[in-house]
């Protein structure tokens, strides 16, 4: 494989490795031989600890250990390193650390490097936002030569691509978790919950939701439908205006619910479809554009206000005055309820409107629905 042939298949390993860190050792292989180096390394240096993901090669794994039986080398060496990045410099490679003359005495080239049969090092620093150190260090066999001017200003450009990828992965992780953390979310409340995007495809189907598709819904190339006929267009309706509202941002009072069900073994069900909130439209969402809130339509409880605060990103004291509005109370009972005053729950009350993008109470009580309801069709 020619020079230009392992650049381009490291800068492709190198994005690959984004989603899968675990190709980073055959990533970092790649890195080495389109730098005619025998070892890469990425260390990462987090309060005096280090943590070092070697190439993928032999010589690398036993150069890493060579590190731990060899400390009294090792940390001096690294210290040096260190400091050298500490006074700006983007790469370095030997002679930042020490003269021609040290490199035929020091004991690091000597009685390390010499018998692995290497003998010239470059390292790269790539930028961390957690502020720890991070480099990709070669090492290069002594008959080789020591790396050029040009190598090191190439290698800084190949660290900016390290670190895009290094990123990419701490994003992917972030989005993974969120995704985690709003599945439990919205599969421990009581009621069906789809996500669609823009063109009105599930994006997201909790565990009630999957539950009805086939029964009272269904999927038709990516889209959510009703599944009796006679109630598609109803449907169709609330979606296109939960769609249009939130790609306009303005309230559309006409947002109301819609009665689904009631035939081939499913019961009556209780459709409300609202836009996704702006605030809300962040990575692994941000093309999510609507929600549809699928309900028993037969029993009538209070939503459990934690629930409502994650759901729509209430706080827990709006999402009480929320929770008792929708379950019919008027705001002077939800004020004696909580133990407020009357002016403070209306206080609240407009709030939490501004927030929803509603503006009368009903319109609340049909967004916040019954939020825990037990015995839904195919639990």
């Amino acid at each position: 494989m020619g020079s230009n042939e392992l650049a381009t298949s490291a800068l492709e390993a190198i994005y690959e490795a984004a989603a899968a860190p675990v190709h980073w050792p055959q990533t970092l292989h790649l890195i080495a031989q389109s730098f005619d180096a025998e070892i890469a390394l990425l260390v990462c240096e987090d309060g005096g600890r280090l943590t070092t993901i070697p190439s993928a090669s032999k010589q690398a794994i036993d150069f890493v250990a060579g590190l731990n039986t060899h400390r009294t080398l090792a940390v001096p060496r690294a210290l040096a390193v260190r400091r050298q990045f500490a006074e700006g410099f983007h790469a370095i490679n030997d002679f930042h650390i020490c003269t021609i003359d040290e490199i035929a005495t020091l004991p690091w080239y000597t009685e390390f490097l010499g018998p692995r049969g290497l003998g010239w090092f470059m390292a790269t620093r790539i930028p961390s936002q957690s502020g720890r150190l991070v480099t990709v260090d070669l090492q290069r066999a002594k008959h080789k030569g020591a790396f050029s001017e040009a190598e090191m200003a190439h290698f800084v450009s190949i660290g900016r691509h390290i670190e895009k990828s290094l990123r990419l992965n701490a994003r992917m992780l972030q989005a993974e978790s969120v995704m985690l953390a709003m599945s439990d979310v919205l599969t421990r409340l009581g009621c069906a919950v789809f996500l669609l995007d823009h063109l009105a495809r599930i994006t997201f189907a909790n565990r009630q939701a999957e539950a009805l598709l086939g029964k009272a819904f269904a999927a038709v190339d990516g889209h959510l439908i009703a599944q009796i006929p006679d109630q598609r267009q109803a449907f169709e309706l609330a979606i296109a205006r939960a769609l249009a509202s939130s790609l306009s941002g303005r309230t559309n009072k006409q947002l109301l619910p819609v009665i689904l069900g009631g035939s081939a073994g499913v019961g009556r069900l209780v459709a409300h479809a609202m836009p996704w909130p702006l605030n809300a439209r962040q990575v692994p969402f941000a093309s999510t554009a609507a929600l549809i809130l699928v309900c028993n339509g037969s029993v009538r409880q209070m939503a459990d206000p934690a629930l409502v605060r994650d759901l729509l990103g209430l706080t827990l004291g709006e999402a009480r005055v929320a929770s008792l509005i929708a379950a019919g109370h008027s705001p002077r009972e939800a004020a004696v309820s909580l133990g407020i005053t009357f002016d403070t729950a209306r206080t609240v009350l407009k709030r939490i409107f501004n927030k929803v993008g509603v503006s009368r109470q009903v319109e609340l009580a049909s967004l916040v629905g019954r939020l825990i309801l037990p015995d839904l069709p195919g639990q």
